[in-house]
């Protein structure tokens, strides 16, 4: 919606692929189910986010890259995927009460502000130096969760496998440092916290 109102943009894609189920045949479906379960597998072991949807698109991916089976998703199964990931998050608020959700948005809403705007910046730097539009930059530096990134991403036929790379270097890197500032910047306070109680 932002995109439409703010930047006049008009999404050139769309979320269809053009494949159908009768266009894979029996080996082309077995390289989908068996690279989506070992795509699943190993994102959980590596507690990768959202490995419901990063796991077998890796490895989709890496079968379509380095042999010869089409291991493309055809459009009703993807469609029905993208059913189950809107329900699953709409899912997500159930028995939240209305309090906890506006003190939360509170807070998220100034750090959210902050956040894009550092993320609108650096996607317009980008824009004049590389191969992508602003759209796609965006959506790959912008703050959100991987499930809606990708989902904005496939309706607005942009190149979701760039922007899940980006989202994924982002958490990893979250991941790897967050514990460290979170410890180092509690650290201090909690030692006098403990020396004053004694």
């Amino acid at each position: 919606v932002a995109f439409r109102i703010f930047g006049g943009y008009e999404p050139e894609g769309a979320t269809l692929t053009g494949v159908v189920l009768a266009d894979l045949g029996m080996a082309d479906w077995l390289a989908v189910l068996l690279a989506t379960l070992i795509g699943f597998g190993l994102a959980r072991l590596a507690r990768l986010p959202s490995p419901h949807i990063l796991g077998p698109m890796i490895t989709v991916l890496l079968v379509n890259q380095f042999t010869d089976f089409h291991a493309q998703v055809p459009d009703p199964v993807s469609a029905a995927a993208q059913l189950v990931i809107g329900v699953n998050i709409g899912a997500g608020f159930t028995g939240v009460r209305v309090r906890v959700v506006a003190n939360i948005l509170s807070h998220g809403f100034v750090v959210g502000l902050i956040m894009l705007a550092v993320s609108i910046v650096m996607a317009l730097a980008l824009t004049g130096i590389t191969e992508f539009g602003f759209p796609t930059l965006m959506l790959a530096y912008g703050p959100g969760g991987m499930a809606e990134m990708t989902l904005v991403g496939m309706a607005l036929g942009l190149d979701v496998a760039f922007i899940i790379s980006h989202q994924v270097g982002r958490f990893i890197i979250i991941m790897a440092f967050a514990p460290f500032v979170y410890h180092r910047w509690q650290g201090p306070a909690e030692n006098d916290s403990d020396q004053s109680s004694g």
